[in-house]
């Protein structure tokens, strides 16, 4: 099997979303209000090239604490089941499915699971700011729980479905 690096839309996804909104809860919980319009105006062509590459960048960085909290705990027994399958001694049809698992399944908890953290970390960024309302602050805490189960349900479903497919041979 060769070595590739596979950037589809689900990936751009599950990083790109949950960078953007980590990176607004930096901006607007840092700088001035009326700084952020002047920064946009003035600076319009600068920031159309500048706010993806950084939501890009704050979306990887999560990503990398999410896979931190999926693989600290040893004794997760869904970890242990992942790691070991050894796909390149699958065939063709298994990597392909493989594959599919990966990006059917496994994309929507690393986009639930990133989220979540990009919300948490709104949350607190938030809860320090004076002047925000309370009741926001609860949607977004509200938000941030379901996203986190919903990461932890699809991280199982994904597990399953790869145990279901080996299982077979």
């Amino acid at each position: 099997m060769k070595d590739k690096l596979g950037l589809t839309f689900g990936t751009l996804i599950a990083h790109f979303i949950p960078g953007f909104v980590m990176l607004f809860s930096f901006i607007f919980t840092f700088i001035e209000p009326n700084d952020i319009k002047i920064l946009i105006f003035r600076q319009s062509s600068v920031m159309f090239v500048v706010i993806p590459i950084l939501s890009l960048a704050c979306g990887l960085t999560i990503d990398s604490c999410r896979y931190l909290l999926t693989v600290i705990p040893k004794f997760c027994e869904q970890y242990k089941t992942w790691v070991t399958y050894d796909i390149s001694k699958a065939n063709e049809e298994d990597r392909k499915y493989h594959d599919w698992i990966t990006e059917n399944y496994f994309r929507f908890h690393q986009f639930y699971g990133n989220l979540s953290l990009a919300l948490l970390f709104t949350v607190i960024l938030l809860i320090q700011k004076p002047g925000i309302a309370l009741g926001f602050i609860i949607v977004l805490s509200l938000l941030t729980l379901t996203t986190g189960i919903s990461a932890v349900i699809t991280w199982v479903n994904t597990i399953k479905v790869l145990k279901d497919r080996f299982k077979e041979d």
